[in-house]
């Protein structure tokens, strides 16, 4: 093949494969995965790999599937290289998940992959894409809205995934071929307009090359190099600001910093967009618009709150805000707090044991999950709940009381905590906020006679 030598140059500048490397194609039968299968069969013994392939039956064109799998099996048999061959109900699985028939077909043939690299203990998988591809992605992404990552069109190596052919046009592949008398297959939907990028292909690039520049295929390709270094250099250092910025709950939660606005708009964006990615597990249905609502977050009121994709939703709290999934508060069932026993709750476990004042040696001092009371202020049944409306702390030696919910206000406990932090009660009086303070007038004094001891203990940390 004509254009071998270029396409090992690609291969080397990327590091796309290594010796003793198994590399699975994906192979349709058209000219793209024809060339680039007989380019690695070329290349195989020189760089040290060896080839597998997969070929994907969609069912969508009745005989033209058929005669694409039967030209994938001759090809592979008469270079002795291992096929697997997939028959996916892409109709089906659209109708199933309710995508597009190019989405289902996505996902059919990424599965596909994934199940012949297991096969074959394949480490790379090998695809077809070619420079062309990558200019009509970044055009398609560019008309729809998008990130700088959108505007890199293609990568040479995603993963595992590697795409030899991006270093050639779609007429290169063609005429290579061509001029050694192979033969491939032409998929008549690709001569179709019902997918946008094929009115791309069709419409807007032939225009942009003819009326623009003959060159329009290779200068985009360029752009989308230097694009996707930019935003691989952008993503780094967004990166490492996150470590400081970004702070991860134990319940998942993402919490991110009021310092994060100090950063040039380009790292603030993407610590936002890379967050919301991570928690989302998917860029899919995420835009820029939701950074711009995020960023707007920061300027709003504590409390205020902000639905996202993904069942995702922001908080505005004290100097951040909080991103984590959608969910109700927990609901707590009031429990007894069983005195000299154990009690648990949820996850949580409370120790309670009374100790007589002259039994008692040890020393009083501030810790955050023991407390001593006097027990002979509290009179009646001691209950562990969450908040209710109409709770209130004693605050000082004086008596004064303060409402539960002022108190958080003034600690600056987020809004989404409060629900879920576990209070000693007596009636809608509040003995101790775990993890927190205690009511003021069951603290032990010189005049105490029996001490009250609880301790609670997070069974999940143990």
């Amino acid at each position: 093949m004509q254009n071998t030598g270029k396409v090992e140059k690609y291969i080397r500048r990327y590091t796309m494969i290594r010796p003793g490397e198994r590399v699975c194609i994906g192979l349709s039968g058209g000219a793209d995965s024809v060339c680039l299968l007989l380019i690695l069969n070329e290349l195989k013994e020189k760089l040290g790999f060896t080839l597998a392939a997969f070929h994907v039956n969609h069912g969508l064109r009745g005989a033209e599937s058929d005669r694409d799998e039967n030209y994938v099996r001759e090809i592979c048999g008469r270079l002795q290289i291992p096929l697997q061959v997939f028959a996916k109900d892409v109709a089906g699985l659209a109708e199933e998940k309710g995508l597009s028939l190019e989405e289902a077909g996505r996902e059919a043939r990424k599965e596909a992959a994934e199940e012949a690299c297991t096969y074959f203990s394949a480490e790379k998988t090998a695809l077809a894409h070619n420079r062309n591809d990558c200019a009509e992605t970044l055009l398609f992404h560019l008309a729809r809205g998008t990130s700088l990552t959108g505007l890199a069109g293609i990568a040479p190596v995603s993963g595992r995934i590697i795409r030899p052919l991006l270093c050639l046009s779609r007429e290169e592949i063609e005429e290579d071929l061509q001029a050694a008398g192979i033969p491939f297959m032409t998929d008549s939907t690709n001569e179709e307009d019902a997918f946008t990028r094929n009115r791309i292909r069709h419409h807007v690039l032939p225009v942009l090359k003819k009326e623009v520049n003959s060159r329009a295929v290779d200068h985009l390709f360029a752009a989308a190099e230097d694009i996707r270094e930019a935003a691989d250099y952008i993503r780094r250092e967004a990166k490492e600001k996150a470590k400081t910025l970004v702070g991860r709950q134990a319940c998942g939660d993402a919490r991110i910093s009021d310092l994060l606005l100090k950063e040039p708009a380009l790292i603030k964006r993407t610590v936002l967009m890379e967050t919301l990615k991570d928690l989302a597990g998917t860029a899919k249905d995420l835009s820029r618009v939701h950074v711009r609502l995020l960023e707007e977050l920061f300027s709003a009121a504590s409390g205020s709150r902000l639905s996202l994709p993904c069942g995702l939703s922001a908080v505005r709290e004290y100097g951040c805000i909080r991103i984590g999934r959608e969910r109700k508060p927990a609901e707590t069932e009031t429990q007894l707090l069983k005195i000299n026993g154990i009690t648990r709750v949820g996850e949580a476990e409370f120790a309670a044991e009374t100790i007589k004042i002259e039994n008692f040696h040890e020393k009083i001092t501030e810790k955050r999950y023991t407390k001593w009371f006097d027990y002979d202020k509290i009179s009646g049944s001691v209950v562990i709940r969450t908040r209710s409306t109409g709770d209130r702390l004693v605050v000082d030696a004086a008596g004064r009381h303060q409402k539960l919910s002022d108190y958080f206000i003034n600690e600056k406990v987020p809004s989404a905590e409060r629900d879920s932090i576990l209070l000693l009660a007596r009636d809608d009086t509040v003995l101790w906020v775990t993890g927190m303070r205690m009511s003021e007038h069951v603290k032990v004094t010189d005049k105490t006679k029996t001490i009250l001891k609880v301790t609670l203990r997070d069974r999940s940390m143990t």
